[in-house]
């Protein structure tokens, strides 16, 4: 997944700049480190010739590395494993190695993802200009970051982030990446950055968000366009308020004051699985 990125340069004392980089999140089926990478692994695994390839994304279990598409998806981009693994038993557990010969695997265009970490990242002055940084907040990790907006948006002159995401095309083993509805993360200016409650930041938004900007109205007015896959824009009015207040309201299209968006269940914790639906297969 392309990352997301926003920087930053207003806490200048410790940081040059803050960049909040956006990535898949930690609440997957799908999981990697640097000790067990997921790897994509690119070739003509099928034979056929004419610049053909077929990807193959694989992650760890138990200490071995596994594909994520189960035996019907393989057989019908790879037609010749139908004979090698004619039943779903023959196919089993099947690691990576048995599935596909070593000299197809050394030949393929490797590449290793070691985190899924949506993170916030930074020059530091203290570090002779090193990049240094963490993850961001849990809640951040809940779903996919498309989008990320730097600001102030609790009046307290320190720079937050408005983050959002959200993916709904993936494979039925992963489940849809639906958890997120947007999330307002108020900055300290040291480069550290504590959720903030959707009913305290007025920030909801339902749907895949893939793009927030902030546009200049009327009068001093500033708003917040969230702009979401298949459907319509949304604004937010930033007000001006002390620091803990609201930090955004929502506006209709037409420029009419709209209603909160209604509270949405609690997300499930990082680690679980977005929706209900289960694996087809687990090694």
């Amino acid at each position: 997944m392309k990352p997301k990125s926003a920087a930053d340069d207003s806490a200048k004392r410790v940081t040059i700049k803050i960049f909040g980089v956006g990535n898949a999140g930690l609440n997957s089926f799908l999981t990697a480190s640097r000790e067990e990478p997921a790897r994509l692994y690119v070739n003509d695994f099928s034979h056929r010739g004419s610049g053909n390839v077929e990807q193959i994304i694989t992650s760890f279990r138990g200490g071995a590395s596994y594909p994520l598409a189960g035996r019907d998806e393989l057989v019908d981009r790879i037609p010749a494993l139908k004979q090698k693994y004619p039943t779903y038993a023959a196919f089993g557990a099947s690691k990576v190695e048995d599935i596909f010969s070593r000299s197809d695997l050394r030949q393929a265009e490797l590449r290793e993802a070691h985190t899924f970490a949506s993170l916030i990242m930074g020059y530091s002055g203290y570090s002779s200009g090193k990049i240094v940084g963490g993850r961001l907040p849990t809640q951040a990790q809940l779903a996919p970051i498309y989008a990320i907006l730097p600001g102030d948006f609790d009046g307290d002159g320190k720079t937050d982030l408005l983050v959002g995401g959200n993916l709904y095309g993936v494979l039925p083993i992963l489940g849809r990446y639906d958890a997120s509805y947007g999330l307002m993360l108020r900055g300290n200016g040291l480069g550290s950055f504590v959720p903030v409650d959707m009913e305290q930041s007025g920030f909801v938004v339902d749907g895949q968000i893939r793009d927030i900007k902030k546009l200049r109205g009327p009068n001093g007015l500033q708003f917040i366009a969230v702009a979401r896959n298949n459907d319509r824009l949304l604004l937010f009015r930033v007000s001006s308020p002390t620091a803990g207040g609201s930090g955004a309201t929502q506006r209709a299209r037409d420029g009419t004051g709209a209603q909160a968006a209604p509270r949405p269940p609690q997300p499930a914790a990082p680690g679980a699985q977005n929706t209900s639906s289960r694996p087809q297969r687990r090694p």
